[in-house]
């Protein structure tokens, strides 16, 4: 039987190609978003030379979706190996992705309006109110696109895991049996 490890990593492979270019739409969006937003949405931000700590954290968005979409990569042929459903395990996949992703946006958020603040030595409570709100919409955004997300990518992501492993799996046992 092919190894565990193998088959983890081809796991893992699948959900790179699908997701990452999902991912670069993703963090595409996000940044443009946050340079063309209203003064009002953007967190602990009043004027725009926050935006300089917000680059710099987005810049690094593409890298960690594409980690994430690894290492939850990985778990889809445990998912499948428990005799999950392929929509259960859709689901498992995405909320894995989706929350840390979504979990390093909010990092970004709290810490770039708090090394701005500590820039300018003020902190209020319009910043802290502000970055609440925007915390909170953030929650309800991950909650939609876990939704949005696990009968859409995160299908189609464990459905081509699904045939590469069964695939592979027939392959190697093939070649066992010509032996």
């Amino acid at each position: 039987m092919i190894a565990t490890t193998q088959l983890n990593r081809l796991s893992a492979k699948s959900a790179f190609y699908v997701g990452f270019p999902i991912a670069l739409l993703f963090s595409a969006v996000t940044i443009l978003t946050l340079f063309f937003a209203p003064a009002e949405i953007n967190v602990s931000v009043p004027d725009d030379h926050v935006l300089y700590f917000w680059v710099g954290f987005l810049a690094l968005i593409p890298m960690i979706s594409g980690y994430f979409l690894w290492k939850s990569g990985k778990k889809i042929k445990y998912y499948l190996d428990q005799d999950y459903s392929t929509l259960q395990s859709s689901f498992y996949f995405t909320a894995r992705v989706n929350f840390r992703i979504f979990l390093w946006l909010a990092f970004i958020i709290v810490t770039a309006g708090a090394l701005y603040n500590w820039q300018l030595n003020q902190f209020s409570q319009i910043e802290y109110t502000q970055t609440a709100i925007a915390l909170s919409v953030m929650a309800a955004t991950l909650f939609i696109t876990t939704i949005i997300g696990t009968f859409t990518t995160g299908l189609l992501t464990v459905q081509i895991v699904k045939i590469i492993i069964t695939s592979a799996k027939a392959d190697l046992s093939l070649n066992e049996y010509a032996m």
